[in-house]
Parts: C-alpha cells; sequence; structure tokens
C-alpha cells in the first residue's frame, strides 16, 4: 500500500493540460482509455479537494482506483479513510499543491 501511495504523490508525470486531461478529470472511476498519468492526476486533484462536494470524496475515489488485491489488503472503504487521515498519507488531504515529475514506463508497469 506505501508502494501505491508512493506512486502517486513522487512518480507523477508532467503534461500540458489538454482538452482530454481536462474530461479525465472528471472522471471519479477507473477507464480503459485514461492513461497512467491521468489516474495519478485524478488521484492527486481529488485528494487534494477531499471534502469537496462533501466530506471523504476525495478519498472515495481514490478508493474507487484501488485494485481489488489492494482494496483486500487495506478496506473496507472505513479502514482505509482512517489509514488515509493518518500521519502517513494524511499531508496528502486538501494538499497546496503537487509537483509532477518525469514518469518511466516499463511495459504494464509506471
Amino acid at each position: 500500500m506505501t508502494r501505491y501511495f508512493a506512486l502517486i504523490a513522487a512518480v507523477l508525470a508532467v503534461f500540458a493540460v489538454s482538452p482530454a486531461l481536462s474530461q479525465a478529470l472528471e472522471r471519479t472511476r477507473p477507464h480503459a482509455s485514461l492513461s497512467p498519468e491521468m489516474v495519478v492526476r485524478i488521484q492527486m486533484e481529488a485528494l487534494g479537494t477531499n471534502d469537496e462536494p462533501y466530506s471523504d470524496r476525495g478519498i472515495e475515489i481514490t478508493w474507487g482506483f484501488a485494485s481489488p488485491d489492494n482494496r483486500i489488503f487495506t478496506g473496507p472503504l472505513d479502514r482505509f479513510k482512517a489509514m488515509i487521515h493518518g500521519a502517513t498519507y494524511g499531508p496528502m488531504l486538501n494538499h497546496n499543491s503537487v509537483e509532477y515529475e518525469n514518469l518511466r514506463v516499463d511495459g504494464p508497469r509506471a
């Protein structure tokens, strides 16, 4: 789980906001059309506005992108929320800014 959020927080890609990205950021669930970069941006945007329009919506969006194995390990959702509110991941909630760096893709891994 730590690697999952480390990926979200640190291994992010730089690319301009395009119409495709704008549309992708409106998504709140996984979709085959989303690139790894878009998935990370969607989750970071959600965590940055975690309590809009209601409490913990950003965490719920992030949970929606978790793999089935990850959900077994970190779930149920209430347990996942408590973990994200903890000291390790809490700084990602309602953050002021995010820095996106170059993303390395190696086959099915990013």
